[in-house]
């Protein structure tokens, strides 16, 4: 049993935005069982629920200190989680919705039949699997910015209340998200 089993979360949460190590991982055990089920109850699968929910404590630890004491801290890290659980699942389901054989068919990334030759076609579904290189490329902020924008067609008020930050914000990474996959795009041509 850890020394730390009777303290209270308000007092470890103190200690933790101190820097203490032993109390973080104290938190983490105090909730990694519950928040491994709230993801799993979002993503729907075991082996993502446990990469989300690892990657949760990685980020509430990374941004400690922009936790506010008005909540518990369960709440901040469940919310943590929740919208990483999300944003995970809007990227798989892009992947696997546009980019999959189907999906590059329905965005009219593939030649229709007696519309366009072979070599047209060809050129066609090479661009497809250079968008989709392309965007896994990016990371994960500017992926889940875009497809928020541009899937889910949300404003950027609305993304920046999801993420947490200024619709300006929203603004910069869409900007900069577009020219980094168009940077990709250009590069793989000149390959």
């Amino acid at each position: 049993m850890s020394d730390f089993a009777h303290i209270e979360e308000e007092r470890l949460v103190e200690r933790a935005l101190a820097r203490d190590d032993e109390a973080f991982a104290e938190l983490v055990r105090r909730y990694e069982r519950s928040l491994f089920n709230i993801v799993f109850g979002v993503v729907g699968d075991a082996e993502l629920a446990r990469d989300v929910a690892q990657e949760t404590f990685l980020r509430a630890y990374q941004f400690l200190d922009r936790y506010r004491k008005s909540f518990r801290f369960s709440t901040w890290l469940f919310r943590i989680g929740v919208n990483l659980g999300i944003s995970r699942m809007r990227r798989v389901k892009l992947e696997s919705d546009t980019f999959s054989q189907e999906g590059v068919q329905r965005h009219g990334l593939l030649r229709a039949a007696g519309s366009e030759s072979p070599v047209e076609g060809m050129m066609r579904e090479e661009r497809a699997r250079a968008i989709m290189n392309g965007f896994r490329e990016l990371s994960e902020r500017y992926r889940s910015v875009l497809l928020m924008r541009y899937r889910d067609g949300m404003s950027c008020r609305d993304i920046g209340l999801e993420l947490g930050i200024s619709a300006n914000t929203v603004s910069i990474i869409l900007h900069r998200g577009k020219l980094k996959l168009r940077e990709f795009l250009v590069g793989e041509e000149e390959a």
